[in-house]
């Protein structure tokens, strides 16, 4: 019997948004496969073509309405999620914004700006926590 083919490795980039006052921006899930109701950072799959930071630019466009102009680059964790079926590397941006914040899709009920310190503590979904813990760390 032969081994069962390894899943090929997704790549993924989400973004930590910071506003002026130091608060995070977390995003409700809705009408999604995983994660109904609850909160990630804004993100999500690298189509293929695509680079990690043109991917979590156009995912802050259609998900949040903003335009990531200081894009900093942070880390990558893989595979983190290994619930998911398959192997993923998230690759982690930070951007400061006073821009509004506009839910362009169905894909998110709601928002919310958070301190880091207590999104950090909420249960979030693709173990974000795990990247606001690490990001929490290294500023």
């Amino acid at each position: 019997m032969s081994e069962p083919a390894k899943a090929k490795t997704r790549q993924a980039a989400r973004a930590i948004v910071e506003n002026l006052a130091g608060e995070v921006l977390l995003i409700r899930r809705a009408h999604t496969s995983r994660g109904q109701g609850q909160w990630c950072l804004p993100g999500g799959k690298v189509d293929p073509g695509e680079t990690p930071e043109q991917a979590v630019r156009k995912e802050l466009r259609e998900e949040v309405g903003l335009e990531a102009a200081d894009l900093k680059s942070l880390f990558y964790i893989a595979d983190p999620d290994p619930d998911a079926g398959q192997p993923y590397t998230t690759y982690y941006f930070h951007v400061k914004t006073d821009a509004p914040v506009r839910l362009e899709q169905s894909e998110s009920s709601e928002f919310r700006w958070v301190p880091p310190q207590e999104a950090a503590r909420l249960p979030l979904v693709f173990r974000n926590d795990e990247a606001l813990q690490r990001w929490l760390q290294e500023r």
